[in-house]
């Protein structure tokens, strides 16, 4: 409140004067304060005074009240002031009335979360909390949260306890509220993946920020890749073509599929292929499939050049990964043997030399007939 005292008469105060206001219920005053103005504050009450001289058709400094509202508070509040003393020749207008219309408000925010991943015949839980950050009571506080598509509601526990929406009736500022959600996720779940989840909060208390009155939790629902890993030797280029064949059994699409094996170091890497996605080249070759939906194939094939001595079978083994939770990691890698490599035959100065000299004869007897 600001209180502002005129000398509305035609000479000058001639004794101190003292302001007055008295809160009414409801209002508790904490601070009041004007320039040249000595002001107590006693709840319900402050007293503001001074006994400097104000000229007449002038105004002191105006005094500044502030006050708490507090939640009892009705929802129009009438606040009187007055002044007195300084010689006042005509009292019947010393006093000023300001009518407060007083409206709660409570920022309600919810925070929704869950797993990460989800497998089809288990249930997932979320976590619902609400708290009213204020600055008033949130009266008939509501939380909604459909069910996801294909999911069935199991129970709710905690603030609430019946199906949605619940009622969690008046939440004071400052407080919580704390739902746990279970819904079954059916055996045979294949979309949406990933499972969507939205809770909103709302009250009749009116909410200076509705952003942060809706949470939405994402779950994905598992994606059972798997990885075969073959291997063929040829022996006349002294060369060997890895394939790695990844699928996707689902049940959800799988998202960010990388496979990666690192080649032994028997052998040099020569080129790689694949039919989804981009590789980097070895020795430790990476490829990135992208996605791959339930019941896709990608398939890889790494080249690589035979050692030259002989070496003993030689083990190669390569893994997958996606950012789905994989229910069954048994099948996530997959091995290849090189069976053993023989020495690639050469030959010694004098086999050359026999070699150019059985070339030679050749081609002379060719040039006589």
């Amino acid at each position: 409140f600001s209180l502002t005292v005129s000398n509305v008469g035609t000479g000058p105060t001639n004794a101190p004067v003292t302001v007055s206001d008295t809160l009414p219920a409801g209002f508790t005053p904490t601070a009041a304060s004007g320039t040249g103005w000595a002001c107590t504050v006693t709840p319900p009450a402050i007293s503001c005074s001074r006994a400097d001289v104000l000229g007449a058709s002038a105004a002191w400094p105006p005094i500044s009240v502030t006050v708490s509202v507090l939640q009892s508070a009705a929802a129009s509040i009438t606040n009187t002031a007055t002044v007195g003393g300084g010689g006042d020749v005509t009292p019947g207008n010393n006093g000023a009335t300001d009518v407060v219309p007083v409206v709660s408000s409570a920022d309600l925010a919810i925070v929704k979360t869950g797993p990460a991943n989800a497998i089809p015949g288990n249930n997932v839980v979320y976590t619902l909390v609400v708290t009213n950050n204020g600055p008033s009571d949130a009266a008939a506080v509501v939380v909604a949260d459909p069910t996801p598509v294909n999911l069935a509601f199991v129970s709710n526990t905690g603030a609430c306890a019946t199906p949605f929406p619940c009622a969690l009736g008046a939440v004071p500022v400052g407080a919580t509220r704390t739902i746990t959600t279970t819904f079954a996720v059916p055996a045979g779940y294949t979309a949406p993946s990933p499972i969507v989840n939205t809770a909103t909060v709302s009250s009749s208390t009116p909410d200076p920020n509705p952003a942060n009155d809706t949470s939405t939790a994402q779950t994905s629902v598992a994606a059972d890749l798997t990885l075969v890993k073959t291997v063929q030797q040829f022996p006349a280029s002294a060369q060997a073509v890895y394939t790695l064949l990844v699928t996707n059994n689902g049940p959800s699409t799988a998202t960010n599929v990388v496979v990666t094996d690192p080649l032994p170091a028997a052998v040099t890497f020569l080129g790689v292929t694949t039919t989804q996605g981009s590789c980097t080249p070895g020795p430790n070759v990476s490829c990135a499939l992208g996605t791959m939906a339930m019941g896709a194939t990608a398939t890889i094939q790494i080249t690589v050049q035979l050692p030259p001595a002989p070496v003993p079978p030689i083990r190669n083994t390569a893994t997958v990964a996606a950012d789905q939770f994989d229910p069954d990691a048994t099948n996530n890698s997959s091995s290849a043997d090189l069976s053993a490599v023989p020495a690639i035959p050469t030959l010694s100065e004098w086999g050359l030399m026999l070699l150019g000299l059985a070339l030679a004869l050749a081609g002379a007897r060719s040039l006589r007939r």
